[in-house]
């Protein structure tokens, strides 16, 4: 999630440590399998700038786990303390805000954003990868 470099290398050693592993017994290291399908996708990063219990939000995250998107990373960029944290760790998630008081949706991919969006179609296109964000 923070793309650094410390924390990829010791995944990476980790995965290799039990690689072997994997190969033979599978069926043991079921949550190392997962962790290396992961480390091998490019995942969505959606951060959603809003309030939880907004209902706005809440649409937005129903539209989000509609669909099967299995690697992928979810942070709500909630205005409180909860963003102070995240942006300790992700500096870029200081700058995440609703737009025009509506909980907004940044969907990421390798670190690239489209442009936020409020609008639930746009953020179904743009889940889906069938269109580039053109607001």
């Amino acid at each position: 999630m923070t793309d650094n470099e410390y924390y990829r290398g010791l995944a990476e050693s980790s995965l290799q440590y039990f690689g072997e592993r994997m190969m033979t017994t599978p069926q043991g290291l079921s949550q190392f399998l997962v962790a290396l399908d992961f480390s091998l996708s490019k995942p969505k990063q959606v951060i959603i700038a809003g309030v939880s219990t907004d209902p706005s939000t809440q649409s937005i995250l129903k539209e989000l786990h509609s669909r099967f998107i299995p690697n992928k990373i979810i942070l709500l960029a909630d205005g409180g303390e909860g963003q102070r944290v995240l942006a300790s760790h992700l500096p870029f998630v200081k700058g995440i805000r609703m737009i025009g008081g509506k909980p907004t949706a940044y969907i990421c991919e390798n670190y690239s954003c489209e442009l936020p969006t409020s609008d639930l179609a746009v953020i179904a296109q743009l889940l889906e990868g069938k269109r580039k964000n053109p607001q």
